[in-house]
């Protein structure tokens, strides 16, 4: 392991120090203006269909979208998915089978009721950012993540202060909580999910008094993501590693980067008792 991912450093490095337009070309996408909420509630006059209630939508650029399952008004347990690379307004809407975050709300909220059949909780899915949408120059670098954390930010402060809040990233979407962590004071737990790095060196750097959690399934690919920040480029310490000081927790069967989300895994488990508060249930790594 140590050998390829040297190697996937010294690539890195060589890329960083031999410039090239890979390295240099402008992001395609300049930043959207600020997601603004849907007027109105259910019937807001969005065209689009979807299992959940849209808090707000956008369809300019690759597009974005606020998606809400259960009261948010109601519930005392509030958590919020923010997808990472790949993910677009229609990835969305339509659905995948690979760590679909829409999918993956609807399982969550039905785990939690399994659990505990009188919890009220929301689970919300949160594009309200560009993310990457590739394993291209952007998902190396920070700028959507930085983007994304600040309205981010804006959404979490927003939601009803009473509710105990869960933030959950995917992937990229774990850069952006890396970033927002220390805005964040209102979260009692961050979940990194198949992540490259937070850009924090430890749960120390990240600012937040939140307790932070990390999980990675076996064979996960971002594995080989390098452990250094170069030249803008890389997210720093994997989280699952013992240096970071996250709490690990197992995925069960999961294997590959998708799939956190599969109705009955230990991962899906392990997410709705740290949703609930039970951290003390949650199976560690």
């Amino acid at each position: 392991m140590k050998t390829v991912k040297a190697f996937v450093v010294s690539s890195v490095f060589s890329l960083v120090t031999g410039g090239g337009s890979w390295l240099t070309g402008v992001d395609p996408h300049p930043p959207l203006p600020a997601l603004r909420p849907l007027p109105g509630t259910a019937s807001a006059p969005v065209t689009v269909r979807t299992p959940g209630r849209l808090l707000a939508y956008d369809p300019r650029g690759d597009g974005r979208a606020i998606e809400v399952f259960g009261s948010l008004r109601a519930a005392r347990h509030i958590a919020v998915l923010v997808p990472g690379t790949g993910w677009d307004l229609n990835k969305l809407l339509k659905g995948s089978r690979n760590a679909d975050p829409v999918r993956g709300a609807q399982v969550l909220r039905a785990q939690m009721a399994a659990l505990d059949p009188s919890a009220r909780t929301a689970v919300v899915v949160w594009l309200g950012y560009d993310a990457p949408e590739d394993i291209d120059r952007q998902a190396f670098r920070s700028e959507r993540a930085a983007a994304g954390a600040r309205a981010l930010v804006s959404f979490v402060r927003a939601l009803p202060d009473r509710a105990r809040l869960t933030l959950v990233g995917h992937s990229y979407g774990t850069v952006v909580l890396g970033r927002a962590a220390s805005r964040l004071p209102e979260v009692s737990d961050l979940v990194a999910l198949a992540s490259p790095g937070m850009d924090a060196g430890s749960v120390a750097d990240l600012g937040t008094g939140a307790r932070v959690w990390a999980a990675r399934a076996s064979g996960d690919p971002i594995r080989l993501s390098p452990d250094v920040r170069m030249a803008g480029y890389g997210h720093l310490t994997d989280p699952v590693s013992p240096e970071f000081g996250a709490a690990v927790f197992r995925t069960g069967g999961i294997r590959g980067h998708n799939g956190y989300y599969r109705p009955g895994s230990e991962s899906v488990l392990n997410l709705a008792r740290i949703i609930l508060g039970r951290a003390g249930e949650v199976t560690r790594g």
